[in-house]
Protein backbone atom coordinates (compact mmCIF):
# COMPACT_ATOMS: atom_id res chain seq x y z
CA UNK A 1 0.00 0.00 0.00
CA UNK A 2 0.49 3.74 -0.37
CA UNK A 3 3.21 4.48 2.46
CA UNK A 4 1.33 6.88 4.91
CA UNK A 5 4.40 8.01 6.58
CA UNK A 6 7.93 9.71 5.93
CA UNK A 7 9.45 6.85 7.85
CA UNK A 8 7.93 3.07 8.11
CA UNK A 9 6.95 1.57 11.10
CA UNK A 10 9.48 -1.13 12.74
CA UNK A 11 8.59 -4.99 11.75
CA UNK A 12 10.54 -7.83 12.71
CA UNK A 13 12.15 -7.95 9.12
CA UNK A 14 12.47 -11.54 7.15
CA UNK A 15 15.90 -12.63 6.87
CA UNK A 16 18.20 -13.07 3.78
CA UNK A 17 18.23 -16.42 2.61
CA UNK A 18 22.32 -17.84 3.43
CA UNK A 19 22.33 -19.15 0.09
CA UNK A 20 21.68 -15.36 -1.26
CA UNK A 21 24.02 -14.02 1.92
CA UNK A 22 26.62 -16.86 0.57
CA UNK A 23 27.31 -14.68 -2.51
CA UNK A 24 27.39 -11.44 -1.15
CA UNK A 25 30.25 -12.35 2.04
CA UNK A 26 32.00 -9.67 2.77
CA UNK A 27 29.26 -6.90 1.89
CA UNK A 28 28.13 -4.58 4.11
CA UNK A 29 24.11 -5.26 5.03
CA UNK A 30 21.54 -2.90 6.33
CA UNK A 31 17.80 -3.49 6.25
CA UNK A 32 16.33 -0.85 4.42
CA UNK A 33 12.43 -1.28 4.72
CA UNK A 34 10.09 -3.62 6.40
CA UNK A 35 6.75 -1.88 5.71
CA UNK A 36 4.88 -5.22 5.38
CA UNK A 37 5.31 -8.05 7.55
CA UNK A 38 6.01 -10.80 4.97
CA UNK A 39 8.43 -8.54 2.93
CA UNK A 40 11.76 -6.48 3.73
CA UNK A 41 14.07 -5.17 1.39
CA UNK A 42 17.65 -5.16 2.40
CA UNK A 43 21.15 -2.37 0.99
CA UNK A 44 24.10 -4.65 -0.08
CA UNK A 45 26.89 -2.63 -0.15
CA UNK A 46 31.09 -2.92 -1.20
CA UNK A 47 33.45 -1.27 -3.01
CA UNK A 48 31.55 1.00 -4.94
CA UNK A 49 28.72 -1.48 -5.87
CA UNK A 50 24.74 -1.45 -3.97
CA UNK A 51 22.22 -4.10 -4.28
CA UNK A 52 19.11 -4.99 -2.96
CA UNK A 53 17.67 -7.82 -2.12
CA UNK A 54 13.87 -8.23 -1.83
CA UNK A 55 12.73 -11.56 0.59
CA UNK A 56 9.18 -12.77 0.80
CA UNK A 57 7.47 -15.25 3.18
CA UNK A 58 4.80 -17.19 1.48
CA UNK A 59 2.27 -15.03 2.14
CA UNK A 60 4.00 -12.37 0.11
CA UNK A 61 5.70 -14.51 -2.59
CA UNK A 62 2.88 -13.94 -5.76
CA UNK A 63 3.91 -10.31 -5.29
CA UNK A 64 7.41 -10.47 -5.21
CA UNK A 65 7.07 -12.89 -8.56
CA UNK A 66 4.81 -10.28 -10.21
CA UNK A 67 7.39 -7.66 -9.40
CA UNK A 68 10.32 -9.60 -11.02
CA UNK A 69 7.89 -10.52 -14.28
CA UNK A 70 7.24 -6.49 -14.70
CA UNK A 71 11.03 -5.95 -14.10
CA UNK A 72 12.12 -8.35 -17.23
CA UNK A 73 9.10 -7.07 -19.33
CA UNK A 74 9.63 -3.12 -18.64
CA UNK A 75 13.18 -2.76 -18.92
CA UNK A 76 14.18 -0.67 -21.71
CA UNK A 77 11.47 0.98 -22.00
CA UNK A 78 11.41 2.98 -18.05
CA UNK A 79 14.71 3.51 -15.94
CA UNK A 80 13.54 1.10 -13.66
CA UNK A 81 16.16 -1.24 -11.49
CA UNK A 82 18.37 -4.07 -13.27
CA UNK A 83 17.23 -7.68 -12.40
CA UNK A 84 20.19 -9.18 -11.66
CA UNK A 85 18.87 -12.72 -10.58
CA UNK A 86 16.02 -14.05 -8.71
CA UNK A 87 15.15 -17.54 -6.64
CA UNK A 88 13.41 -19.30 -4.11
CA UNK A 89 14.37 -21.24 -1.10
CA UNK A 90 12.33 -23.12 1.31
CA UNK A 91 9.09 -20.58 1.43
CA UNK A 92 10.91 -17.77 0.73
CA UNK A 93 11.36 -15.97 -2.84
CA UNK A 94 13.83 -13.18 -3.28
CA UNK A 95 15.25 -10.91 -5.82
CA UNK A 96 18.56 -9.01 -6.32
CA UNK A 97 18.50 -5.43 -7.96
CA UNK A 98 21.29 -3.31 -9.04
CA UNK A 99 20.75 0.17 -7.19
CA UNK A 100 19.60 3.01 -8.88
CA UNK A 101 21.49 6.51 -8.07
CA UNK A 102 19.97 8.99 -6.04
CA UNK A 103 17.87 9.18 -3.32
CA UNK A 104 13.93 8.55 -3.16
CA UNK A 105 11.30 11.37 -3.14
CA UNK A 106 10.65 11.45 0.87
CA UNK A 107 14.14 12.98 1.30
CA UNK A 108 14.26 15.96 3.80
CA UNK A 109 16.52 18.26 1.31
CA UNK A 110 14.21 16.89 -1.75
CA UNK A 111 10.92 17.81 -0.02
CA UNK A 112 12.47 21.11 1.50
CA UNK A 113 11.56 22.62 -2.40
CA UNK A 114 7.79 21.07 -2.87
CA UNK A 115 7.22 23.21 -6.07
CA UNK A 116 10.68 21.70 -7.78
CA UNK A 117 9.39 17.96 -6.62
CA UNK A 118 5.77 18.45 -7.23
CA UNK A 119 6.90 19.40 -11.40
CA UNK A 120 9.18 16.89 -11.48
CA UNK A 121 7.12 14.04 -9.84
CA UNK A 122 4.34 15.46 -12.43
CA UNK A 123 6.53 14.82 -15.11
CA UNK A 124 7.90 11.43 -13.90
CA UNK A 125 4.23 9.67 -13.81
CA UNK A 126 3.40 11.51 -17.61
CA UNK A 127 6.47 9.57 -18.71
CA UNK A 128 4.67 6.11 -17.69
CA UNK A 129 1.37 6.60 -19.07
CA UNK A 130 3.31 7.65 -22.33
CA UNK A 131 5.72 4.62 -22.52
CA UNK A 132 3.41 2.65 -25.13
CA UNK A 133 2.57 -0.74 -23.95
CA UNK A 134 0.07 -2.05 -26.54
CA UNK A 135 1.62 -5.65 -25.91
CA UNK A 136 1.61 -5.13 -22.04
CA UNK A 137 0.74 -8.53 -20.46
CA UNK A 138 -1.22 -7.16 -17.34
CA UNK A 139 -4.58 -5.39 -17.27
CA UNK A 140 -6.04 -4.09 -14.08
CA UNK A 141 -9.23 -2.36 -15.28
CA UNK A 142 -12.11 -1.50 -13.70
CA UNK A 143 -13.83 -4.76 -13.33
CA UNK A 144 -10.74 -7.20 -12.55
CA UNK A 145 -9.96 -4.08 -9.67
CA UNK A 146 -13.60 -4.44 -8.36
CA UNK A 147 -13.05 -8.00 -8.56
CA UNK A 148 -10.36 -7.80 -6.36
CA UNK A 149 -11.86 -5.25 -3.89
CA UNK A 150 -14.84 -8.03 -3.81
CA UNK A 151 -12.64 -11.08 -3.26
CA UNK A 152 -10.64 -9.58 -0.63
CA UNK A 153 -13.93 -8.38 1.91
CA UNK A 154 -15.60 -11.61 0.97
CA UNK A 155 -13.28 -13.51 3.13
CA UNK A 156 -13.03 -11.09 6.07
CA UNK A 157 -9.33 -9.81 5.16
CA UNK A 158 -10.30 -6.22 5.10
CA UNK A 159 -9.70 -4.21 8.07
CA UNK A 160 -12.15 -1.60 7.95
CA UNK A 161 -10.27 1.12 9.91
CA UNK A 162 -8.13 1.77 6.55
CA UNK A 163 -10.78 3.40 4.66
CA UNK A 164 -11.02 7.07 4.57
CA UNK A 165 -12.15 9.22 6.18
CA UNK A 166 -10.89 7.39 9.45
CA UNK A 167 -14.12 6.74 11.87
CA UNK A 168 -16.25 7.55 9.62
CA UNK A 169 -16.64 5.24 6.66
CA UNK A 170 -19.37 2.78 6.20
CA UNK A 171 -18.21 -0.56 6.10
CA UNK A 172 -16.27 -2.07 3.32
CA UNK A 173 -19.36 -4.37 1.78
CA UNK A 174 -21.63 -1.06 1.58
CA UNK A 175 -18.78 0.77 0.57
CA UNK A 176 -17.80 -1.96 -2.07
CA UNK A 177 -21.90 -2.01 -3.29
CA UNK A 178 -21.31 2.18 -3.72
CA UNK A 179 -18.11 1.48 -5.61
CA UNK A 180 -19.70 -0.61 -8.19
CA UNK A 181 -23.17 1.31 -8.46
CA UNK A 182 -20.98 4.34 -9.32
CA UNK A 183 -18.22 3.55 -11.69
CA UNK A 184 -17.12 5.78 -14.26
CA UNK A 185 -18.82 4.89 -17.48
CA UNK A 186 -15.43 5.77 -19.31
CA UNK A 187 -12.05 4.25 -18.74
CA UNK A 188 -8.72 5.06 -20.38
CA UNK A 189 -6.45 2.31 -19.83
CA UNK A 190 -2.54 3.64 -19.82
CA UNK A 191 0.65 2.12 -18.57
CA UNK A 192 -0.12 2.49 -14.50
CA UNK A 193 2.73 2.23 -12.42
CA UNK A 194 0.18 1.05 -9.53
CA UNK A 195 1.64 2.32 -6.26
CA UNK A 196 3.06 5.93 -7.61
CA UNK A 197 4.70 7.23 -4.30
CA UNK A 198 6.86 9.30 -2.92
CA UNK A 199 9.30 6.58 -1.78
CA UNK A 200 8.70 4.80 -4.61
CA UNK A 201 10.45 7.64 -7.33
CA UNK A 202 14.55 7.82 -7.02
CA UNK A 203 15.38 11.03 -8.03
CA UNK A 204 19.40 12.02 -8.77
CA UNK A 205 20.70 15.46 -8.00
CA UNK A 206 17.78 17.14 -9.89
CA UNK A 207 16.61 14.80 -12.41
CA UNK A 208 14.88 11.32 -11.89
CA UNK A 209 16.78 8.74 -11.67
CA UNK A 210 13.97 5.78 -12.16
CA UNK A 211 11.33 3.72 -10.23
CA UNK A 212 10.87 0.99 -7.85
CA UNK A 213 8.33 -1.17 -6.54
CA UNK A 214 6.87 -2.07 -9.73
CA UNK A 215 4.73 -5.10 -8.74
CA UNK A 216 1.26 -3.55 -9.81
CA UNK A 217 2.67 -2.32 -12.72
CA UNK A 218 -0.69 -2.73 -15.73
CA UNK A 219 -2.63 -1.51 -18.00
CA UNK A 220 -5.06 0.89 -15.78
CA UNK A 221 -6.97 3.75 -15.88
CA UNK A 222 -4.87 6.52 -15.61
CA UNK A 223 -6.44 7.86 -12.11
CA UNK A 224 -5.76 5.38 -10.61
CA UNK A 225 -2.21 6.49 -10.37
CA UNK A 226 -3.25 10.08 -10.15
CA UNK A 227 -5.55 9.75 -6.78
CA UNK A 228 -2.53 7.72 -5.08
CA UNK A 229 0.21 10.05 -6.57
CA UNK A 230 -1.48 13.21 -5.43
CA UNK A 231 -2.57 11.47 -1.66
CA UNK A 232 0.74 10.72 -1.39
CA UNK A 233 2.07 13.92 -2.16
CA UNK A 234 -0.49 15.25 0.11
CA UNK A 235 0.87 13.21 3.08
CA UNK A 236 4.24 13.95 2.26
CA UNK A 237 4.41 17.58 0.94
CA UNK A 238 0.80 18.61 2.24
CA UNK A 239 -2.24 18.71 1.02
CA UNK A 240 -2.34 22.16 -0.47
CA UNK A 241 0.36 20.64 -2.92
CA UNK A 242 -2.36 17.78 -3.90
CA UNK A 243 -4.00 20.28 -6.78
CA UNK A 244 -0.77 21.61 -8.08
CA UNK A 245 0.71 18.29 -8.68
CA UNK A 246 -2.51 17.54 -10.73
CA UNK A 247 -2.48 20.70 -12.57
CA UNK A 248 1.43 20.06 -13.31
CA UNK A 249 0.33 16.68 -14.48
CA UNK A 250 -1.88 18.13 -17.10
CA UNK A 251 -5.30 17.36 -15.41
CA UNK A 252 -7.88 19.37 -13.44
CA UNK A 253 -8.43 17.99 -10.09
CA UNK A 254 -11.52 15.62 -10.38
CA UNK A 255 -12.46 15.55 -7.05
CA UNK A 256 -15.50 12.31 -7.98
CA UNK A 257 -12.25 10.00 -9.44
CA UNK A 258 -10.04 11.01 -6.64
CA UNK A 259 -12.70 9.65 -3.92
CA UNK A 260 -13.42 6.17 -6.30
CA UNK A 261 -9.72 5.27 -7.14
CA UNK A 262 -8.81 5.93 -3.41
CA UNK A 263 -11.41 3.89 -1.95
CA UNK A 264 -10.98 1.27 -4.87
CA UNK A 265 -7.24 0.81 -4.21
CA UNK A 266 -7.53 0.76 -0.27
CA UNK A 267 -10.42 -2.22 -0.93
CA UNK A 268 -8.14 -4.11 -3.12
CA UNK A 269 -5.86 -7.22 -1.59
Amino acid sequence: MTAREIEPKPLRPVPIPSTVMEAYAGWDVELVWAHQPHTSTWRLAAEGSTHFVKVARREARRHLRREAERLQWIAGRLPIPQLIRRGSVHDHDWMVTQALPGRNAIDDALRADPEWLVSLLAAALRLIHQTPATDCPWTLDLDGALARARRRVSVGRFDEAELEPKGTAPPAGETLEALQAQRPENEELVLCHGDFCLPNVIIDGDALSGFVDLGDLALSERWFDLAIASRSVGWNLGPQWEAPFLRAYGVEPDEFRIRYFRTLYDLME
